[in-house]
């Protein structure tokens, strides 16, 4: 399996779709993006609609504790993956 890690704050929603389209639109079958965030519940909310516009992608959306440097939380995305 092939994890795509993305850590984001969640305050770049075209960005982020962008993001998660291109990982959509690929066609090894066994891959899977991990999305990962420190913030409140309403910005996973509207992460999670953005991941849903793609059904058929393996998608997970992961929220973390606020308070956490870059680097931990891409090691809690690599944990994850």
């Amino acid at each position: 399996m092939i994890s795509c890690l993305c850590v984001t704050r969640g305050d770049r929603a075209g960005l982020l779709a962008e993001a998660i389209a291109d990982f959509a639109a690929q066609t090894l079958a066994d891959r899977e993006l991990i999305i990962l965030h420190d913030r409140a519940p309403d910005v996973h909310a509207a992460i999670a609609a953005l991941a849903g516009a793609h059904p058929a992608a393996e998608i997970r959306v992961l929220a973390a504790p606020p308070g956490h440097s870059l680097g931990a939380l891409r090691n809690m995305a690599l944990a994850a993956a």
